[in-house]
């Protein structure tokens, strides 16, 4: 259970029927995708978010005990085939926002509280499987921790400083500071 459930959130838990839906914001650099597990538009932080009902899915998000790079895959199902160019034109996503919530709904449909974050990362690579008749979309999200894990493969040297601030001279001058000095 996320850590910053809210009061009401924790009492609709308690009810006999539970209707809990997801949320996600997916940062594409030509225009963000909102989707929820829900059918229909939802209205929610300034924002229309499109339903996907049964046609979209999330893999388990668990909470552990120790801190560790984890993955979230998302789904799209039932794509129609014309339609798949639409995922496969989505250019310079990788590394862009994802972020998911979780939400709990009245018997109305309506949102009991502030949805609460439950997986937030970067997005890392897509997967486009079509059938005969339609297409699944499939979108691995990595936690933000999978950058510590990263190889950096920048060193001290004048070359690579200047990569990261152009202009900048120190290690021009580190080779001299190297020769021997007499005292």
């Amino acid at each position: 259970m996320p850590h910053n459930m809210t009061a009401a959130m924790e009492e609709a838990l308690g009810q006999k029927v539970l209707r809990p839906r997801y949320i996600a914001e997916l940062d594409f650099a030509d225009e963000p995708v909102r989707v929820w597990s829900g059918i229909g538009i939802l209205s929610w932080d300034g924002k229309s978010w499109t339903g996907v009902g049964d046609f979209g899915g999330i893999g388990d998000i668990e909470e552990r005990g120790k801190v560790e790079a984890d993955t979230l895959r998302l789904q799209l199902n039932g794509v129609p085939l014309a339609n798949k160019a639409l995922a496969l034109a989505r250019q310079n996503y990788q590394g862009r926002a994802a972020q998911i919530w979780l939400a709990l709904m009245d018997e109305d449909e309506a949102l009991i509280d502030a949805p609460v974050p439950v997986f937030a990362g970067p997005m890392d690579f897509m997967v486009v499987s079509e059938t005969a008749d339609s297409a699944t979309i499939t979108l691995e999200v990595s936690s933000e921790l999978v950058d510590l894990s990263r190889q950096r493969v920048l060193y001290y040297t004048a070359a690579d400083q200047r990569v990261l601030f152009p202009g900048d001279t120190f290690f021009d001058f580190v080779p001299s500071a190297t020769e021997e000095i007499l005292w």
